[in-house]
């Protein structure tokens, strides 16, 4: 009989989870390059990635040299141009991290709507919280800020998040779960641009129960009610709850810690986001054994209040994982300019039951109107086969472009990490488009600039005569990528221009009652 299971469970990774391909609204995948080669890169926890208000994508990263057992270090990167190339800046060394000894991939990030740089990190000596500022303007760094102001027991995760009136916010995790160090949530926050921090505040209840990876994100929001969202455990074994607290007055005081999601299982790494209209979207997972074929069941969940918290969604919380495939470690980010939510997660689906391989890949799903929109589709940002992939951030920047960046092995998963780096186009027109009455619409390319391959999206209200043409900036058509009947539904055409010469195209969706054209970029 365990023959026979063995035998089963081989079959279904050959058949079942096979490799499911990458969406075709993400772009290529670059390296961000190492200043050491042979060295290990890795992310963080916390969030680690921004958008300056001029495009630039800026990543925050630990280099581990020698591998494995090296001195760990931290460092930041830049790119203008999509990820082709990161000199904005090139590959440096954070100064006012490695003036302390950094706790190994603890540096957030999150950026004002000034486009100042905000970092956050745990130090282990001297030991304590720090924060500096990359200052937009003069492209220069601050020195160490103190955050805490007394450690209880041991410090280690923290996270930073910056509001739309530039209060400045950090929370982290003092003790340490699996010990009897008790692990408390604990809050600050500055009002003077960082300058310095208000009194520490712990949110999690002293109960002699660890409340661990506390999480709130108010990039996008400038209301004075706020919240943050953490695992609390229940019992001894550390079954875990997801608890939230609440401010109404931009952080000065914070209401009594509440359970939002409980019960049987273990829910687990909530995160928190506040939007423009203050609604409140909360992501986490839930470990389940009712109905679980194996050990490994685990799925993503989604809900959303419009009362701060007092209650969520008006039918409770939603799986936006697919039914019966592991799926963990939730991630969002958040598009102010056109209000939309992303979650994303480690899609485990080709999980190796035998030797607990995760071959983890990243999915991620966006959330429309407030909450009551969820994406049909969940995209697989990447598909690395036997791979794990993970430790992954995402951040928006004025153009709606999703930006994503994780660690992915060199070789095997025993083999040095590299940072990687992929970008969405907008879902503005997408959601703009599904709506016209006639059902027709041409997508924005995707990558954007491209080199040397790029893929068009367009949807056909009915079957019909279809032709896209690709035009050069004189008006001559340099590429027929369509021509005759197609049917009802959305398409994607891949456009190779291998051939053709750096510069501006423009590409032409045309049917009988329907005509559109959009521009291009091609850079070599």
């Amino acid at each position: 009989m365990k023959k026979l299971l063995i035998l089963s469970l081989l079959f279904l990774s050959k058949t079942i989870f096979a490799q499911h391909g990458i969406d075709p609204h993400w772009g290529p995948e670059y390296t961000i390059p190492k200043t050491n080669p042979g060295a290990s890169a890795g992310g963080g926890v916390p969030n680690n990635i921004v958008v300056l208000p001029n495009g630039t994508c800026v990543s925050f990263y630990t280099e581990q040299f020698p591998f494995p057992n090296g001195t760990i270090k931290s460092y930041y990167a830049g790119t203008s141009n999509h990820g082709v190339s990161w000199n904005a800046p090139a590959p440096a060394l954070v100064p006012p991290v490695n003036k302390t000894q950094a706790n190994a991939g603890s540096v957030g990030a999150a950026v004002d709507k000034d486009g100042n740089i905000h970092i956050s990190w745990t130090s282990i000596m001297p030991a304590g919280i720090f924060y500096a500022k990359w200052n937009y303007a003069t492209q220069t760094w601050s020195d160490t800020v103190r955050v805490n102001q007394r450690i209880e027991r041991q410090l280690s995760y923290q996270m930073i998040t910056v509001d739309r009136k530039n209060r400045i916010h950090i929370i982290w995790m003092d003790g340490k779960q699996g010990t009897t160090l008790t692990s408390e949530v604990m809050y600050a926050r500055s009002t003077n641009g960082g300058t310095s921090f208000l009194s520490q505040i712990q949110l999690s209840n002293s109960d002699g129960k660890h409340s661990a990876f506390p999480m709130g994100d108010f990039i996008g929001t400038a209301s004075d009610t706020l919240a943050i969202a953490w695992r609390d455990s229940v019992n001894s074994t550390q079954q875990w709850d997801i608890s939230t607290s609440v401010s109404t007055n931009g952080g000065q005081s914070w209401s009594a810690q509440s359970t939002v999601s409980g019960g049987a299982g273990t829910q687990s790494d909530p995160n928190i986001v506040v939007d423009k209209n203050r609604v409140m979207h909360i992501v986490y997972h839930d470990y389940y054994t009712s109905g679980c074929v194996n050990e490994f069941c685990a799925k993503v969940m989604y809900g959303y209040s419009t009362n701060n918290g007092l209650t969520w969604n008006p039918s409770g919380f939603r799986q936006i994982s697919p039914a019966n495939l592991r799926a963990h470690l939730t991630k969002t980010a958040y598009d102010f300019n056109n209000n939309i939510f992303w979650a994303a997660y480690k899609d485990e689906r080709d999980f190796n039951f035998l030797n607990g391989n995760p071959q983890a890949d990243i999915a991620a799903v966006y959330i429309l109107n407030g909450g009551t929109y969820i994406s049909p589709v969940n995209e697989f940002v990447t598909d690395k086969d036997s791979l794990e992939v993970g430790y992954h951030n995402f951040a928006v920047g004025n153009d709606g472009i999703l930006r994503a960046v994780y660690r992915s092995p060199d070789g095997n998963n025993s083999s040095p990490y590299s940072q990687c780096y992929k970008e969405r186009q907008s879902v503005l027109s997408i959601s703009q488009n599904s709506i016209e009455p006639d059902g027709f619409s041409l997508e924005q390319n995707f990558p954007n600039p491209f080199n040397p391959e790029t893929f068009i999206q367009f949807t056909l209200g009915k079957n019909d005569i279809v032709r896209l043409i690709v035009y050069d900036v004189l008006g001559n058509k340099v590429a027929d990528l369509a021509d005759g009947k197609m049917e009802e539904g959305v398409h994607t055409i891949k456009f190779n221009a291998g051939n053709l010469p750096s510069g501006t195209y423009f590409y032409r969706l045309q049917t009988e009652k329907f005509i559109q054209t959009k521009k291009m970029l091609l850079i070599k």
